[in-house]
């Protein structure tokens, strides 16, 4: 019996720490390319969309278990997870101002995804006042991109429910 459970906790504690170190690399990946992606944006649009594509799923692996995040990296988490949905959301509306004929089902999830990580900022014990401010200016964005979306959805006459 001793010889079964053993290679058992063994392996729990190995799946455990590697999971953790998953959460860690992904936010490390996602805010390295997501920082990319604003020096590129202007002379490849295309790469800089693919990019913040990239930075998103990574984000989405380290949001997955925000407790294998360190606890000094909490805050860049949804920080970070804020401005990849923010600028994805403006990538959207850019797109339909620029070509109305963008067809392209526009989805405001991104939007509301910033906002689900500010709320989610916002509730971190001992936030700095820089910090706050930081979340601040990312719901500021966000609520302008849920208006964008508002108006798109209004004079397109496509109700989303």
């Amino acid at each position: 019996m001793k010889k079964l459970l053993l290679p058992l906790i063994a392996l729990f504690v190995f799946a455990i720490t590697a999971t953790a170190q998953d959460a860690e690399e992904a936010l490390k990946k996602a805010k390295k390319i997501y920082g990319n992606v604003a020096t590129i944006s202007i002379t490849d649009p295309e790469k800089a969309a693919a990019d913040l594509q990239e930075a998103r799923q990574n984000i989405d692996i380290a949001v997955a278990n925000p407790d294998a995040i360190a606890e000094k990296s909490i805050y860049k988490l949804w920080e970070t997870r804020a401005a990849i949905y923010n600028d994805i959301a403006q990538n959207y509306i850019s797109k339909k101002v620029v070509d109305a004929n963008f067809a392209e089902k526009l989805d405001m999830n991104p939007a509301v995804e910033a906002y689900d990580a500010i709320t989610m900022g916002l509730k971190l014990p001992e936030l700095k006042k820089w910090q706050t401010k930081e979340f601040v200016k990312h719901l500021v964005s966000t609520a302008n991109y849920l208006s964008n979306f508002g108006g798109i959805y209004y004079g397109d006459q496509d109700f989303p429910g």
